[in-house]
């Protein structure tokens, strides 16, 4: 289903992003018992409490974007359930930090002070939200939560090292820009055809009227057709150039002021246009407009070079991937769920 995909694809990018670029620290060793363990990532074992800590940060966001609802889905994507789909995401995003654990232990990422304060009281503020009932349940302590926040902040130490002095393509910056409709369409169209308002009248007469369009208007004036035919209390139609329907802007971009339009035919009868006034856009606003212009296109800038740095990672990553096991002790992984109120 449609919806599901979307769900799922926006809560892994989402959650990958968070481990990622989370700004979050502090590092020690676990302790877990060999036949304990519920997946290992090369020789590292990980047991019940880390990974319920990750598997809290998936069902929390899968509730955000997909709402309380989300486990109803039995065909969530691929055949899966979303607690199916949710369960992978955990695993994935488990394999993800070690591994990346592995190259900031080769790379020497060192975090200061500073970061490791900022860590423990994200770490901290995250393990007092989590339900109490949840945490005994799994044996999660303070500790351990901040031992993931840290790994998440090594984890961005890696990418930032890796990402810091890559420079895409202004070529490509620019193409990719042009590609989001919004851009395109306040590059091609000038900043007064944006603003400037266009004030109608609005009149529809129905294919099921007893006379055609011609006839209606033959002899009649505008106001009283207005009464005759036009639908809803509103009358008074604010169009700008770019949201003028296709079928109208021929016509009503030709009127002048007090002009009558001809009749415009669509599927459903016809369509008769009074054009009242033509709104110009003060110099205020057109200055307000190009400052926020300015704005929209520094920010989608910024997107577009994060999303081309995270796909150069990605690639980079895939490759490290390849070099790590995953051993999921089957037994206990059944245990991941997602039932935590």
């Amino acid at each position: 289903m449609d919806r599901s995909y979307q769900v799922y694809a926006h809560t892994v990018r989402i959650l990958v992003l968070l481990l990622m670029l989370s700004g979050f620290l502090s590092c020690s060793k676990q302790n877990v018992v060999e036949e304990d363990y519920w997946v290992k990532i090369d020789d590292l074992a990980i047991g019940q409490a880390e990974v319920m800590i990750y598997a809290y940060q998936v069902y929390d966001e899968f509730i955000n974007i997909g709402g309380e609802n989300v486990w109803e889905f039995e065909d969530f994507s691929g055949g899966k359930s979303a607690s199916e789909v949710a369960r992978d995401a955990v695993l994935k995003n488990i394999v993800r930090i070690k591994t990346i654990q592995k190259k900031a232990d080769e790379f020497r990422i060192e975090l200061s002070e500073e970061q490791k304060t900022a860590s423990k009281t994200q770490g901290t503020k995250y393990y007092e939200q989590l339900p109490e009932n949840f945490k005994q349940e799994h044996g999660i302590t303070e500790e351990r939560v901040h031992h993931v926040f840290l790994e998440f902040a090594r984890a961005s130490g890696v990418y930032n090292d890796l990402t810091s002095d890559l420079t895409p393509d202004e070529d490509t910056i620019r193409q990719l820009m042009l590609e989001n409709r919004d851009y395109r369409q306040l590059v091609e169209t000038g900043p007064k055809d944006l603003l400037t308002q266009i004030q109608v009248q609005e009149i529809f007469i129905p294919l099921d009227a007893d006379d055609t369009p011609e006839e209606v208007l033959n002899g009649k004036a505008f106001e009283e057709l207005i009464d005759m035919y036009h639908q809803g209390e509103e009358i008074l139609f604010t169009y700008t150039k770019t949201t003028i329907p296709e079928a109208f802007e021929a016509e009503l971009t030709n009127l002048e002021v007090g002009e009558i339009s001809q009749v415009i035919r669509v599927d459903q009868g016809a369509y008769l246009f009074k054009l009242i006034e033509i709104i110009e856009p003060s110099t205020e606003e057109l200055k307000e407009f190009d400052k926020n212009f300015m704005e929209f296109e520094t920010e989608l800038r910024k997107k577009i070079i994060n999303t081309l740095k995270s796909e150069h990672f990605d690639l980079v990553y895939e490759e490290w991937r390849r070099n790590t096991s995953v051993e999921i002790n089957r037994e206990q992984w059944g245990n991941v769920d997602f039932e935590f109120e």
